[in-house]
């Protein structure tokens, strides 16, 4: 969190990239929440993607990533027929 927007960009396009991603440049991170052993951050790239991420405090674990489409649709599994889903928040 202490890291600037510069690098904290460069840090989650690196963790995109590894996923095989096709982002080429973050352009915003937002940090949601702390969740558990984890901290919630949402990107955004100059190509429209939006991704979710759960970053763990246990540095061998992988970092979760979802693209925004996928946290709705898990969601709407979850939530079911008349649950309300919430995807990511960054706008």
């Amino acid at each position: 969190m202490a890291a600037s927007e510069e690098r904290r960009n460069a840090a989650f396009l690196m963790i995109l990239k590894s996923t095989g991603d096709r982002c080429d440049r973050v352009i915003r991170t937002q940090y949601n929440a702390t969740v558990g052993d984890s901290d919630d951050w949402e990107a955004k790239c100059n190509d429209g993607g939006h991704y979710s991420f759960s970053i763990y405090a246990d540095l061998n674990r992988q970092a979760r990533v979802l693209s925004c489409q996928e946290l709705v649709a898990v969601g709407r599994m979850l939530a079911g027929p008349k649950g309300t889903v919430a995807g990511c928040q960054m706008k």
